[in-house]
């Protein structure tokens, strides 16, 4: 059975799942999960991830060094695989995405696929623009991705 435990941060509350072993889950919600599926429990891995966290969102902390396991397709793995090598500070757009995963068609498959990030900030799906350096989609709400990409002082346009 899996681990979480919410904390409430600068952006909000944030839910944190541990399989006992990696991060598997991190989202916003102001809605509480169904608890009969995981134990309420503050593993010392989620409370790490805490911490990690709120550094990142104090400007303290570039890199995060949780180890990770997100669960989906294949295809949803490569492109948060391209995910995590956007440094930070940095963006890319969907379209960038594409091509490096040897598809420049498949644009709106790599927004689906980024839709879809179950480890939000640490795999950082708010890093990706559309080709215009528009703000594009972000499941936690487009209040929050301004927030970070402020944070992270890239530029974007409305």
């Amino acid at each position: 059975m899996k681990n979480i435990f919410a904390y409430n941060t600068s952006i909000g509350n944030i839910h944190i799942v541990d399989n006992g072993k990696k991060i598997t889950n991190l989202y916003k919600s102001d809605d509480s999960p169904d608890y009969n599926i995981y134990n309420n429990r503050e593993t010392e891995l989620i409370k790490k991830t805490h911490i990690q966290l709120t550094e990142y969102l104090n400007g303290d902390r570039k890199n995060f060094t949780i180890p990770i396991q997100a669960k989906g397709t294949v295809f949803q793995k490569k492109v948060w695989n391209s995910l995590i090598n956007i440094n930070y500070g940095d963006f890319r757009s969907y379209k960038d995405i594409s091509i490096l995963l040897g598809n420049p068609k498949a644009s709106r498959a790599v927004g689906s696929a980024i839709g879809k990030n179950p480890i939000l900030i640490i795999i950082p799906c708010h890093r990706v623009l559309n080709s215009n350096g528009k703000l594009g989609g972000f499941s936690a709400g487009m209040h929050i991705k301004r927030e970070l990409l402020n944070l992270e002082g890239i530029p974007f346009k409305e």
